[in-house]
């Protein structure tokens, strides 16, 4: 998952944090930066991460690219992933750019 405090603007570079907070592993999915207009400006891997089962945090960093001439303000950072594991909440799968 994702919240505010894990995207950060720096530049062109969007840095995003990606918690994995269930009780089975998260497989490998999507970062995604999608415009207003639902057309998606860039995309990046984010790797299978662990469940948190021994209570320590499992995260991964992942950096998108803001194209040229592009405001990163009110563009959105959403993960995708395939579906396959059933999530209790997807409220923490996308973040809105401030």
């Amino acid at each position: 998952g994702i919240s505010k405090k894990d995207v950060t603007v720096s530049g062109s570079t969007v840095r995003t944090i990606v918690h994995s907070i269930g009780s089975v592993d998260a497989p490998a999915a999507k970062l995604v930066l999608v415009a207003a207009d639902g057309k998606t400006l860039a995309t990046a891997d984010i790797p299978a991460l662990k469940a948190p089962l021994d209570y320590v945090p499992k995260t991964a960093t992942v950096e998108l690219r803001v194209p040229a001439g592009t405001n990163p303000k009110g563009l959105v950072v959403k993960i995708e992933s395939d579906g396959k594991i059933p999530e209790i909440t997807t409220r923490n799968n996308a973040v809105a750019i401030p």
